[in-house]
């Protein structure tokens, strides 16, 4: 089509005339409006009133169902709620009864710590370290303190406690009473008692029998230790025995011969820090058992830190020893000296040492001391 020709008006663009008139013509001729006659009025009026009856009759019905199930859904909802709280209080039932212990029944609580034994008839020997232990017999608790030693007995179900060492408690649970027994006690039902002295045991003489005598008794105890530790390696057995000794002679005539055996034991079960306390307050003078033990005290305090202490007890036991407590002594005062800042003499000495031991046990360390400047 060409631009000069004129496009046919469009009716959003052209203002009510020809076309508009043209189409409302058109229907006007086509179409004829609806018409009802009476009867076909009347169907349809009745037609909607039977609808409305149907849905009448409809809601009677479901409302009953409806509301018979609200009720159902109600009632399980109250049996599940009644259900829950029930459960919930006879969980904290159980749990309060787990948690809190009756005063009249410690066996429980005690079943459930550690370090706990039962004994309900015979006897335990204690011997603690670090932590304490309990004992649940058939009519009390008993508790042994750490670092001690004790014996419970249980006979015709009553208990009996006899502590040696450190400290221990007895509750009785019919009772209701609780007793401390302290070092060389003993407690039952009855109360708390020192240990008896060891008077009872009897040696035979003929046909006659008479008291052991008080040394013979100490003696006992002090073999029996010795044996535990160098024939059985029970160290723990030996420091009983020694506890039990010292209970019932707290001065006896042998009290210096049982350190001597305590700290071979203590050592043994590698409580040195026990073993050097026993150490600092024996009487250590010039025979050979005692120059052994002052070197091992001044490796023990050299162990501790205590190098002025240390250097002491090696210096006056260097002249006195040799052999491998020479070694022990020499290149003790060595290191001793190091720390002190005295290079000087740990020079010396470890310039000794080699002199003296040059294949010793010390050999090797001391070349090396040397290398770096000491």
């Amino acid at each position: 089509m060409s631009r000069n020709q004129q496009d046919p008006p469009r009716l959003v663009e052209s203002p009510y005339g020809a076309l508009e008139e043209k189409a409302a013509q058109h229907v006007r001729e086509n179409l004829t409006p609806l018409s009802f006659s009476p009867a076909q009025i009347r169907e349809v009026e009745r037609r909607l009133e039977r609808a409305k009856e149907n849905r009448t009759r409809m809601l009677s019905l479901l409302l009953p169902a409806g509301a018979a199930f609200a009720v159902a859904v109600a009632a399980f909802g109250v049996v599940g709620l009644w259900r829950l709280s029930a459960a919930n209080h006879a969980q904290a039932a159980l749990a309060n009864r787990a948690s809190v212990q009756s005063p009249t029944d410690p066996m429980a609580k005690a079943s459930a710590e550690a370090n706990t034994q039962r004994l309900d008839d015979g006897s335990i020997d204690s011997s603690t370290e670090n932590d304490p232990v309990s004992i649940v017999t058939p009519d009390a608790r008993v508790t042994i303190a750490k670092r001690s030693t004790a014996k419970t007995s249980v006979r015709s179900m009553h208990t009996e406690v006899a502590v040696y060492s450190g400290s221990g408690k007895i509750t009785f649970v019919a009772l209701n009473r609780t007793l401390d027994i302290g070092a060389g006690q003993k407690a039952d039902q009855s109360g708390v008692s020192p240990i008896a002295q060891s008077h009872s045991e009897v040696t035979k003489v003929g046909s006659r029998t008479r008291p052991e005598s008080t040394l013979g008794a100490e003696s006992r105890f002090l073999q029996r230790a010795l044996k535990k530790l160098r024939e059985e390696s029970d160290a723990r057995g030996a420091l009983r025995e020694l506890a039990m000794y010292r209970a019932q002679f707290p001065a006896g005539e042998l009290a210096v011969e049982a350190d001597r055996i305590s700290v071979d034991a203590l050592l043994k079960a590698d409580r040195k820090h026990d073993a050097l306390v026993i150490l600092d307050r024996l009487p250590l003078t010039d025979g050979i058992q005692n120059v052994a033990m002052t070197v091992l005290r001044g490796e023990l305090r050299a162990e501790a830190r205590r190098y002025g202490d240390a250097r002491s007890d090696f210096s006056w036991a260097n002249p006195k020893v040799s052999g491998s407590l020479a070694e022990r002594a020499l290149f003790g005062h060595a290191q001793a000296s190091a720390k002190l800042g005295d290079e000087v003499t740990a020079r010396a000495d470890l310039s000794q040492y080699l002199t003296r031991f040059p294949e010793g046990r010390f050999a090797s360390a001391a070349k090396s001391a040397i290398s770096n400047g000491h």
